[in-house]
């Protein structure tokens, strides 16, 4: 049976942004697949103090991640890590407690007890505390220490001198979740600014502080007078920092938690790129997707303590197949939520009357356009709608885009590309299936939040109350000849609005998977034609 994903949006609106490569200004990269290289072309490689732990990342490949046990762990990179000018620092984390302690550190901590060869700091950033004017917290503010935060520190390299500080006011750090941060700094500015898992953190979300001096003789400075960013001999520090501070341990502030893929650039990343990063597979989608199968084939195989040896075989000999066909469908359509139609490129065949498309994670393919009305579908690239895409995955190192309509909405008009012959005439958002008894599956195919929907077939109520859990739901319905019409009604909208369920429709021969949302009290509806 050929797996087919369907990805159901009610309307998707993208804009289009000229693709970089990811790798330019790359001065720095730090995969951690059980080792501390950097591998981006400078080779400045680390060297690991303490047992530091690899583990599996957050796709779940083995070795592809460091622990950092926030005791003695910690990575020192003699030469890596200098920046000067526009920069951005990208990291993915996994605390362990709510104050995880430092992810980078570029220089050294207090001259007190390294008065002649003091080499100074350039920046740090970390997870805990709060950036605070002046070191000293406001008398009505709690510490809060979820919260992420960056120093900046210019000419000279002392903490008392002119700098930079900010941190996140809204932005916890939930503990033991992975995280996706990016801390950016424009050089003509003078400013910061975050991401949080590919979004920006509001301006009032972010506070700043222009500064220099300690508590007792602190100044504001303006934006325009901070230098550039203090150049250090001194090595980059992952995971903790080296202080000379007369009241501190030589080796201060261990990270508790897991720290991955940390990319630093000569450069300021845009949105298409930061996406890029924030939907990284860590390989080809084909390949992604075969790493995924076996993964979750090797953990169902697993005998439970519970199951006799007779219910194992069965269950090993019976049902193994359609896990593998699950299993598949839910890789695809991880691999389909990671595709960044906002930054794809286009190229006109004025000959072939075709535009070639070209996406990540996606096979290029060519969509006919009439040169008639190339022009006006090009020069309004940015605000095309990509609606009912559907995907499967052959031989090739990306997805196969199956299905898909993109619409040019200053016309009205709707393109066509690889549509089986008749979508045409069916219902907008509609599928078509050949059985007339098709079986439903239905989960939570997010963060299982408490949805509770009823499900209508035809106006006919044939399910009451259903929870929405990962654990999938399935019946089956009869289809009458023509069109069905499928609904759940929202009982509520759980803990993440709105009301949302995963639906796959399978009629014996293909599979088609929905998402279905809606508020409380509302239907979301998809149509089935049986032919």
């Amino acid at each position: 049976m050929k797996i087919r994903l369907l990805v159901f949006f009610f309307m998707l609106i993208f804009s289009f942004v000229n693709a970089q490569n990811i790798d330019d200004g790359l001065i720095g990269y730090y995969p951690f697949n059980g080792d501390a290289k950097d591998e981006s072309k400078n080779n400045f490689h680390g060297k690991i103090y303490g047992e530091i732990e690899s583990v599996e990342d957050r796709h779940g490949n083995e070795n592809s991640a460091f622990l950092f046990d926030g005791v003695d762990d910690y990575i020192v990179v003699p030469k890596g890590g200098s920046v000067k000018g526009d920069f951005s620092f990208c990291f993915w984390i996994k605390p362990m407690k709510s104050k995880s302690g430092l992810i980078l550190f570029k220089g050294e901590n207090c001259p007190e007890r390294n008065t002649k060869d003091f080499k100074g700091t350039s920046y740090q950033i970390g997870h805990g505390g709060r950036s605070r004017k002046c070191y000293k917290a406001p008398e009505d503010e709690k510490n809060v220490g979820e919260e992420m935060n960056i120093q900046l520190i210019g000419k000279g390299g002392r903490a008392d001198g002119k700098r930079i500080s900010a941190g996140t006011l809204n932005g916890k750090v939930n503990a033991a979740e992975y995280h996706f941060y990016c801390w950016l700094f424009d050089s003509k500015t003078k400013s910061l600014t975050a991401y949080k898992n590919g979004e920006k953190i509001s301006t009032s979300d972010l506070r700043h502080y222009y500064e220099m001096g300690y508590s007792n003789n602190c100044q504001t400075i303006q934006p325009s007078d901070f230098p550039e960013i203090h150049q250090t001999r001194a090595p980059l520090q992952i995971g903790a920092k080296k202080s000379y501070c007369k009241n501190q341990d030589e080796i201060v502030g261990f990270f508790s938690g897991i720290i991955d893929d940390i990319r630093i650039y000569n450069r300021l990343l845009d949105n298409c790129e930061l996406n890029a990063l924030l939907n990284d597979l860590g390989t080809n989608p084909k390949e992604f997707i075969s790493n995924k199968i076996q993964q979750n084939i090797s953990k169902w195989s697993q005998k439970d303590e519970y199951e006799s040896t007779a219910e194992f075989e069965q269950r090993i000999t019976s049902e193994k197949e359609s896990k593998t066909k699950e299993f598949t469908r839910q890789a695809i359509e991880e691999v389909a939520n990671s595709i960044n139609w906002q930054c794809g490129t286009k190229k006109y065949d004025a000959d072939k009357e075709a535009f070639t498309l070209t996406f990540n994670n996606v096979e290029p393919f060519q969509l006919k356009v009439p040169r008639s009305e190339a022009r006006q579908f090009g020069d309004n690239f940015d605000q095309l709608e990509y609606l009912n895409p559907s995907f499967s995955i052959g031989d090739a190192p990306n997805l196969i885009v199956d299905c898909i309509e993109i619409k040019n909405p200053t016309n009205g008009k709707t393109y066509k590309y690889g549509c089986e012959s008749g979508m045409a005439e069916l219902p907008k958002g509609a599928i078509k299936v050949k059985s007339k008894t098709v079986t439903v599956k239905m989960w939570d195919d997010q963060k299982e939040d408490g949805d509770i929907v009823s499900v209508f077939l035809n106006d006919a109520r044939i399910k009451k109350e259903i929870a929405v859990k990962k654990n999938e739901h399935i019946f089956t319905i009869e289809l009458k000849e023509g069109v069905n019409i499928f609904k759940l009604l929202a009982h509520n909208e759980g803990d993440n609005p709105p009301n949302t369920a995963a639906i796959l429709i399978d009629d014996g021969t293909d599979e088609y998977q929905r998402v279905l949302s809606s508020k409380k009290g509302e239907f979301a509806e998809l149509k089935i034609v049986l032919e």
